[in-house]
């Protein structure tokens, strides 16, 4: 059997879908090598899995419609593997052979050629785009990471993958305005901050100039203000100033007898 022989040869072996008597019901062939000493093949385990049981993880229908999309496994040779339950139709793809099927009859042969040598190719990918039965399809397909001889393909209605790709740039644009707006409340919060600071530190600069420089008795400027004020104007050499300084003849007597606030 293939599987036998893939295993045997050093190959982790998935078939297409068989039928399989004992079980009635469509399987997966799965091979692996057992490897011994000096890296020598010693012999293979092997299993079958029920197709059915891949449907779910290979669907890959948008906003769960149904006939919009489907996903499959395919081989090197372009034999599908296994397929998701959403089926797309049995003209996508038609057969067991996706290079022979409808959705890339309506391509150019290079088109065609292309893809087939991309499927041979460890890793190897692209996109066609085709018209099938009047409806328009996008294939996109990809070489599965750790298996050399599979390839994932994904086959989609081009006027779903649009009305998707609407949806998610309204999203986009909604994020984005909601990104703006939360920048202005943020950028208009923190100006208010700003100018609420500014106006807090400016009157508590005012207060503590008002309490340096402010006699709390005559509401006239205090010592250092005069002092402050002097230099001032001091400084303007071209200018002539006198100064008058007047005292209360034995002023400490009114104090000692009356007390400071009295006498203030």
């Amino acid at each position: 059997r293939e599987y036998y022989k893939r295993a045997m040869n050093g190959e982790v072996y998935i078939s297409k879908a068989i039928y399989s008597e004992p079980d009635e019901k469509m399987v997966n062939a799965i091979a692996a090598p057992i490897y011994g000493d000096y890296k020598r093949i010693v012999g293979m385990v092997a299993g079958i899995c029920d197709t059915r049981s891949y449907n779910n993880l290979i669907d890959m229908s948008f906003g769960g419609k149904e006939n919009d999309s489907n996903g499959y496994v395919l081989n090197s040779d372009g034999e599908v593997i296994m397929s998701g339950e959403n089926a797309l139709g049995d003209y996508v793809p038609m057969g067991d052979l996706f290079f022979s099927s409808d959705i890339l009859a309506g391509v150019e042969e290079s088109v065609r050629n292309a893809v087939k040598d991309n499927f041979a190719k460890v890793g190897g990918s692209g996109i066609v785009k085709s018209v099938c039965k009047g409806e328009k399809y996008v294939a996109y397909y990809s070489g599965m990471s750790g298996f050399d001889d599979l390839h994932y393909l994904l086959i989609f209605k081009e006027n779903v993958v649009a009305a998707e790709q609407n949806h998610y740039a309204m999203i986009n644009i909604l994020m984005y305005a909601f990104f703006v707006l939360i920048l202005i409340i943020v950028i208009t919060a923190y100006i208010v901050i700003v100018r609420v600071s500014f106006r807090r530190l400016t009157k508590a600069n005012e207060e503590v100039s008002r309490i340096a420089y402010t006699d709390s008795i005559t509401g006239y400027g205090t010592w250092d203000k005069f002092v402050l004020d002097a230099k001032s104007l001091l400084s303007h050499e071209y200018r002539r100033y006198a100064l008058v300084s007047f005292d209360i003849d034995k002023f400490k007597a009114i104090n000692d007898m009356y007390g400071h606030d009295e006498g203030n």
